[in-house]
């Protein structure tokens, strides 16, 4: 199984070990102001967002972030087991002997399994099933079957297996962490009146919607705001 070397799972172990993050984590006991770089990055990924759609800078919360790094760790857990039960499957199939491929469908049945846990939080979250069916299906079926044929580069390989997984936050609603814009419906205190918009946080006090190509700033005092579930 020499091939399993450039596996993410065995990527990471390597970054874990390697004199480099030793250095890494001294650096950051050693320099306090780099805790603020963090939460940095994630302001960043939302002004790229905001700037997107037109909307106002605005700075991620703490919480948010706290959040999104806690999808991260999950979905890379995930997709470590699933591309390691990949190339167990594969040797074991390639390897021709009737006992291995009896083992083989066993690994194919906990493939299965284990592709249903990301599948069953994606889809908890998002709520949209044709979203979540094409996340499922890019990230952990085609990305790890891509990576180990083409057998890319360690450090590139780990690089993108992480920024595929930073998408794939970008489309889990704000209210949940994410940073996908949420389809509300806005009640206006003075009119009655109930208009369907996309809800993308607050902005000093003014809620941030947008409908088709408009961007719409409102009060918040002026209405509330109905989450379609």
């Amino acid at each position: 199984m020499e091939k399993i070397n450039n596996s993410f799972y065995a990527n990471a172990k390597k970054l874990k070990d390697s004199e480099v993050l030793v250095k890494i984590n001294k650096l950051i006991k050693d320099n306090i102001l780099l805790t603020p770089v963090i939460y940095i990055i994630g302001t960043i990924a939302l002004l790229l967002r905001n700037k997107k759609y037109g909307l106002q800078f605005t700075n991620i919360s703490l919480l948010q972030f706290a959040i999104m790094v806690a999808y991260i760790i999950f979905f890379l857990v995930m997709y470590s087991l699933i591309e390691y039960t990949y190339i167990n499957l594969y040797e074991l199939i390639r390897s021709k002997e009737n006992k291995k491929i009896i083992k083989s469908i066993g690994y194919l049945l906990f493939l299965c399994i284990l592709m249903m846990v990301p599948y069953t939080f994606l889809h908890s979250v998002n709520n949209d099933t044709k979203t979540t069916l094409a996340l499922i299906c890019f990230c952990y079926i085609i990305w790890p079957v891509a990576t180990y044929i083409a057998n890319k580069r360690d450090k590139l390989n780990f690089i993108y297996t992480i920024l595929i997984f930073v998408y794939a936050i970008m489309n889990i609603p704000m209210q949940l962490g994410g940073l996908k814009g949420q389809d509300v419906i806005y009640h206006e205190y003075s009119s009655g009146e109930a208009k369907e918009y996309t809800y993308y946080g607050n902005y000093e006090n003014l809620y941030q919607f947008t409908s088709e190509d408009k961007v719409f700033l409102i009060p918040i005092d002026s209405g509330y705001i109905e989450y379609k579930k």
